[in-house]
């Protein structure tokens, strides 16, 4: 599968076809299409919202529980010329319920249009917006077609929901006002280096009075794996794993690129898999360089069958899986094809018990757990086993770099007051020349270096974090059976020596070779 493939994003057209299934519930609480309008009109002058996707008729069902929920919390359902709109008229309670914890709807599946209608009253106001930054998508003040009495004060900044990779931020905005009266600002969550994709969702929101708006999850996920589980399923097969890393000739500059070794740069839209992603990256090239094909691994089937709470809303770096730890409904440890669960960049399910056709021979963290290896420990890593999976705090700047050393100045993704990390990836070399590391993202191929980064190093962990938490991974192929030759033995001078071996049963096929003394060769 190409990359430009593997991403199938619209988990907000989820939302749409999945209503379009449901039955008009106009007593409990969703109104029909036709009782719509009076409604509308009745709370015109108070706080409402509305939200417009378009349908995807090849969407999943949405569940019984979800259309309970939305009735409950008052939500109004129309389709109406090929269109699905959500309208609700009480609270930004009531909203954030429809965007963050009703089953089945995703609101940061893709690009998302946002209007906020409010009077400027003179006052600065604060928006606070849930985001994936991990995807690389942001939240943006955006012209509209009638001039704001809104303006932009200063950078937006992040805050970390809760520990992990992968896992949402909150986005904060702070608004000055320009003049007084009726206006509307408009935002957009997009990647920028998207610009051209479509926008998937419309939520308008009517506010009576000037105030904050707080669009983010009122119960954020909290992933379920510890340090514990981590050095549990680490393999301690080979006599001195470590021993390999201690400082040898290394050169001055690395790319297993150059290799063959590095498969595609994949996408993982707007799902917050990149834990997934740069799991799967660093199995996919240890595979090859330990002798197996350059295959395509499945991220879904992390995504979907973890058991440690790993999601879109973030995970960890989940190398178990691949190795000694059973997934959700399955027999065996080791990977699973992409051609056998595809990528849907949604959280999935996992009711299947799939083929494991690749399992790791090993695996282990560069330092303890998640502390900062040295530069040097890393190169080792790199240079020992192949790619390394490391993370890394994906700040705002990623989504607008396009090229040369990236060097943050500061750590955007502090937790407990201290530098952390948020988003997993995958190193693939060194330059010494500009103290820089060979970054593979998964945001596709549009992103910066054609998918990759020069991010400078930083041993201390101050500014980016590049390299917590790095771990190698090790494949080896099986060896062939060599059979038994039973004749011709000894010297002979036939020309034509009926040849006779023991059978293997793994064996598909035997490749004969014949020794020439003469010419010191096999021909």
């Amino acid at each position: 599968m190409t990359n430009e493939m593997r991403f199938i994003p619209i988990a907000a057209a989820v939302m749409a076809a999945t209503l379009l299934a449901m039955p008009v519930l106009g007593s409990g609480g969703v109104a029909s299409a036709q009782e719509g309008p009076a409604l509308l009109t009745q709370k015109q002058a108070g706080f409402r919202w509305q939200i417009t996707v378009e349908p995807a008729p090849d969407a999943s069902r949405m569940t019984e529980n979800a259309a309970t929920e939305l009735s409950r919390a008052g939500v109004r359902v129309n389709v109406a010329n090929d269109q699905l709109t959500l309208e609700g008229q009480e609270n930004i309670t009531q909203l954030q319920t429809v965007l963050f914890d009703t089953a089945g709807i995703d609101f940061l599946s893709g690009q998302v249009d946002l209007k906020i209608n409010m009077p400027a009253t003179g006052e600065s106001i604060t928006l606070n917006l849930q985001a994936r930054t991990t995807t690389g998508y942001l939240w943006k003040v955006v012209p509209g077609e009638e001039a704001s009495l809104y303006t932009q004060d200063g950078e937006a900044t992040f805050a970390m929901r809760s520990r992990g990779l992968g896992v949402p931020a909150l986005q904060t905005i702070k608004l000055n006002p320009t003049g007084k009266g009726n206006t509307v600002v408009n935002l957009r969550y997009q990647r920028p280096f998207e610009r051209n994709a479509p926008v998937h969702t419309k939520l308008s929101v009517w506010m009576p009075k000037a105030g904050d708006v707080e669009l983010s999850d009122p119960k954020p996920a909290e992933l379920l794996i510890s340090e514990t589980d981590f050095r549990a399923s680490q393999s301690r097969m080979e006599p001195n794993a470590y021993a390999q890393l201690l400082p040898k000739a290394l050169p001055t500059s690395w790319d297993w690129r150059t290799q063959g070794i590095v498969p595609a740069v994949r996408d993982q839209g707007s799902c917050g898999s990149c834990w997934a992603f740069g799991t799967v990256g660093a199995m996919e090239a240890a595979i090859k360089k330990g002798g197996g094909p350059l295959t395509d691994l499945s991220e879904q089937f992390l995504v979907s069958c973890n058991t440690d709470g790993g999601s879109c809303e973030g995970g960890w770096t989940a190398h178990k899986y691949h190795y000694n730890i059973l997934g959700t409904n399955q027999t065996v440890a080791g990977a699973v094809l992409e051609s056998a669960s595809p990528y849907t960049a949604t959280n999935g399910s996992c009711t299947t018990s799939y083929a494991h056709p690749y399992k790791l021979s090993n695996w282990a963290f560069v330092a303890p757990e998640w502390n900062m290896p040295t530069v040097d420990q890393i190169k080792n890593a790199i240079y020992t086993y192949g790619p390394v999976t490391a993370a890394v705090c994906a700040d705002s700047g990623w989504s607008s770099y396009t090229t040369g050393v990236y060097k943050p100045t500061s750590n955007d993704c502090p937790w407990n007051g201290q530098p952390s990390i948020n988003h997993l990836i995958v190193l693939v070399g060194w330059d010494d020349a500009t103290s820089s590391w060979i970054l593979r993202n998964s945001w596709g191929p549009n992103w910066g270096e054609n998918g990759y980064m020069h991010i400078a190093w930083d041993p201390t962990g101050a500014t980016s974090h590049v390299g917590g938490g790095t771990s190698w991974v090790k494949f080896q192929a099986a060896t062939p059976t060599v059979p038994i030759l039973y004749s011709p033995t000894g010297n002979i001078t036939t020309l034509k020596p009926a040849y006779s071996w023991s059978r293997v049963g793994t064996a598909a096929s035997y490749k004969l070779q014949v020794y020439d003394t003469a010419a010191v060769s096999y021909t």
